[in-house]
């Protein structure tokens, strides 16, 4: 099953906070007609365990190659294959000057 829920608010902290809050519950009422896993094209910045989540047993697959093909972390945002830890093993690339290299 895919299930998505979205929700908006404007620009008031308060709307976003009532928001979020909603998004939070739906998920804890429906977490336990699930498996654990989330599908990583619907991303949360607040998912603090998407490793396990989003790739469940491939992921120890994927950080090998990730170590074998992306030594130096070029390709990464908020939420890229890295270890469970959190500390990078990387080192970042020289780039020429002028390209941008923070994540997204």
């Amino acid at each position: 099953m895919n299930l998505f829920l979205d929700v908006f608010w404007m620009s008031e902290d308060q709307e976003r906070k009532a928001a979020i809050a909603f998004l939070d519950r739906f998920f804890a009422m429906m977490a336990p007609y699930g498996n654990g896993e989330t599908y990583q094209n619907y991303p949360r910045r607040a998912q603090l365990d998407y490793r396990r989540r989003y790739w469940g047993s491939s992921f120890e697959r994927l950080l090998a190659v990730k170590h074998k093909y992306d030594k130096h972390n070029f390709f990464r945002y908020g939420q890229s294959i890295s270890p469970e830890d959190g500390r990078t093993t990387y080192s970042l690339p020289q780039l020429p000057e002028g390209i941008e290299t923070e994540p997204y």
